[in-house]
């Protein structure tokens, strides 16, 4: 049919034009029978409470009026299948007598009546149909409309078509355990097309979430399971994907065995604890129990039976599993958020479009105070030790996090046993404090995969890939980070170096580093001691210079003025103010005029690299698109974020010590700058630049009054 709007010169009138989703319930698993529901409309924040049995119907608007009242016939038929009762709507074409008729599937007519139907939506209640699949028409004056319906209950009784338009009930919204009528009925509610819709179904002790946005009539079905803790307690689940989580905090005081847990309320007691504990946040058992749950250390968690029986502490990746299937963690966050701000404040990004409500049951922390409950707030312990996830009120976030095992977390256990074990997750860390005999690394095991890490530590070699048959650390046990120091390298050397994890699956290795050993050291005028590494033919420095004289002992003025060091045409130095220890850890920087003076600054044997050199060192080590990674320092110790491609595989462990310039200091952190001995015209000089956010070098020239590092290179 088309409909007309109409136009006035003096307004538009827009009204509403109602249309209908039916929406019916059934249940699956523990049972069949839906006994309650609660539907939450999460976008409209508005809710209601119906009998299993009732029909919802969602009540849609267009908000253009239409002229007329012309409508398409139909007939709709919900719950379909039915057990017992089913409601039908009928819209006929035109008003006049109509015979409504039942034929089975072999067409033989087991039921007829005939009624008086207006040319508008009414209302019928058919029962007392036997298991079997029927065909339902309506036929009138120049029409006939039909319909299907499959019915699986057992009735015996008279078939029976009753006319309840006169009684069909207005919008209700009624508290969650009202008592509702158990007869057959319509529950109308305001809807928009992609509100999302919260529906809780229940039936004795099982409780089902199904979240959903309906764009037709449907059927919602609830799959009803045991989640039943220790204590007694039942919660509602939610199907996620190929998940199924628990839709509440768990708030037991048993485990599933029926043993107490231990309850700690003294602050101190609670942070010394290397034992299993739980806690109500603030201890307000009263406040916070049956909303946010109970808060536990890793030590209850890791019991193995905390939770429900057929359900179980997730592992790092099984929320891993969950995030990925929302998208990832930077908006799986908002997904999983209980909408609005009766909990959380501010909740910004929260949809809840999964149903599983999260809450901000914040966590008991240092020394064993309570934080963040309403804000970040969202702590959930996983069984892979000291990592949890964060949910965060300000955004639609989830990320990964580790805490000590003190901490008194939330839990959210998920349906099933734990998966396989399979190998560990291993990061290594890069390389720090080399010398000619030692180094430093580490590494962190990201997940155990589902069992216990009973060793962690490095192994290295000379040759790639080492194994825990080659030299090895031993570092602990668990999940999370750790450092390890390897002794009696040789000097001048490369060696191979893996972080590596040990559980019931195997061991698991971390991705390869590269290492380098220092040469030996060289001394300064001043007394200063500097590593050596052999990069190619060239041996290098593989620190920044820091002396103050010059090597014939004369001092190297320290120039702090800018506008004084912006107008020098002679030899001086200075410290980056704005770099805690910045002598001692990135050297100093000096102008070139300190660079070129036939004094030198660098230590008896060795010079000031020319520009010829530094270029061969850059195309030793692949060129300038590369070489800047392979020469700086890995890692974000001294680098600020993200240091990208830096390896420094060379040894030269390059570090990013800004410069000075006319107007005083800048790039720190971020670049690095090196002076070479090769002087482009009168006032510019060539150098190089590293870069935190490449592996790139560049060697442009530059004002030889700008400050720069030095190192030093060995004369052949």
């Amino acid at each position: 049919m088309k409909k007309v709007l109409l136009l006035t010169a003096v307004c538009c009138t827009l009204a509403t034009n109602a249309q209908n989703y039916l929406v019916s319930f059934t249940g699956t698993g523990a049972s069949a029978s839906v006994t309650t529901v609660k539907v939450e409309n999460l976008t409209k924040k508005t809710s209601l409470s119906l009998n299993g049995t009732d029909v919802l119907r969602l009540t849609l608007s267009t908000g253009i009026y239409p002229i007329g009242n012309d409508k398409a016939s139909e007939l709709k038929i919900y719950p379909n299948p039915m057990t017992g009762n089913a409601l039908m709507e009928i819209n006929p074409p035109a008003s006049g007598d109509a015979l409504i008729s039942i034929l089975d599937l072999s067409g033989r007519q087991i039921f007829q009546t005939k009624c008086f139907l207006d040319r508008s939506r009414q209302e019928f209640r058919l029962s007392g149909l036997r298991n079997g699949i029927y065909l339902i028409t309506v036929a009138g004056n120049g029409y006939k409309i039909t319909g299907k319906l499959l019915c699986t209950g057992k009735s015996g009784g008279k078939v029976n078509i009753e006319n309840i338009s006169s009684n069909t009930r207005p919008p209700v919204s009624r508290k969650s355990g009202e008592d509702i009528k158990a007869e057959l009925a319509t529950v109308d509610m305001p809807y928009s097309n992609g509100d999302w819709l919260k529906f809780t179904g229940t039936t004795g002790i099982y409780s089902t979430v199904v979240t959903d946005r309906p764009v037709s009539d449907k059927t919602i079905t609830f799959n009803f399971m045991p989640c039943t803790d220790g204590d007694g307690n039942n919660y509602p689940v939610v199907e996620i994907g190929s998940q199924t989580w628990m839709a509440e905090n768990l708030r037991t005081i048993r485990y599933n065995n029926s043993t107490e847990i231990p309850y700690v309320t003294d602050n101190s007691a609670w942070y010394n604890l290397t034992s299993p504990a739980y806690c109500w946040y603030e201890n307000n058992e009263a406040s916070n129990k049956n909303t946010y749950g109970a808060l536990y250390n890793w030590y209850a968690v890791n019991r193995g039976n905390l939770c429900p029986s057929g359900w179980h502490i997730p592992t790092f990746d099984e929320w891993t599993t969950l995030t990925t299937w929302l998208g990832g963690d930077g908006v799986a966050g908002g997904k999983l958020k209980e909408t609005g701000t009766a909990h959380w404040n501010p909740n910004n990004n929260a949809t809840n479009e999964t149903g599983y409500t999260a809450l901000p049951g914040g966590q008991r922390g240092n020394g064993g105070y309570f934080w963040d409950m309403g804000y970040y707030g969202g702590y959930y312990w996983s069984a892979t030790e000291g990592w949890h996830r964060t949910i965060y009120g300000g955004s639609a976030d989830i990320t990964n996090n580790v805490s000590p095992v003190s901490y008194g977390l939330s839990v959210r256990c998920l349906k099933g046993e734990p998966g396989p074990v399979g190998l560990a997750e291993v990061i290594t860390m890069p390389t720090s404090g080399v010398t000619t005999t030692e180094a430093s690394s580490g590494g962190t095991v990201k997940s155990d995969a589902g069992a216990s890490i009973t060793a962690r530590g490095i192994c290295w070699s000379t040759l790639v890939n080492p194994t825990t048959d080659d030299d090895t650390t031993l570092n602990g046990t668990g999940a999370g980070p750790f450092t390890a120091k390897m002794k009696g390298l040789l000097p001048d050397t490369v060696y191979y170096l893996r972080a590596y994890a040990v559980n019931e699956a195997g061991t698991a290795y971390g991705n390869q580093v590269i290492l380098r050993t220092m040469i030996d050291t060289v001394r300064d005028i001043d007394g200063n001691d500097y590593y050596t590494v052999r990069i190619g033919t060239q041996e290098w420095m593989a620190e920044n210079l820091k002396v103050t004289r010059y090597r014939n002992g004369d001092q190297i003025p320290d120039v702090t003025d800018d506008n004084s060091w912006s107008n020098l045409t002679t030899g001086a130095r200075c410290t980056n103010i704005y770099i805690d220890n910045y002598s001692s850890i990135y050297g100093l920087l000096y102008n070139w005029y300190a660079v070129k003076d036939n004094r030198s600054i660098c230590p008896a044997g060795w010079h000031v690299p020319s520009d010829d050199e530094w270029t061969a060192l850059i195309t030793y080590l692949g060129g300038g698109n590369s070489a800047g990674g392979k020469l700086k320092e890995a890692g974000t110790s001294h680098w600020i974020f993200p240091n990208t491609d830096a390896t420094n595989e060379s040894g030269f462990t390059a570090l990013p010590d800004g410069a000075r310039g006319p107007y005083g200091f800048s790039s720190a952190l971020d670049w690095g700058f090196w002076w070479s001995a090769t002087e482009y015209d009168a006032t510019t000089a060539w150098h190089i630049i590293l870069f935190t956010y490449d592996a790139t070098v560049n060697k442009p020239s530059n004002s030889k009054n700008n400050g720069f590092s030095v190192r030093c290179l060995k004369d052949k």
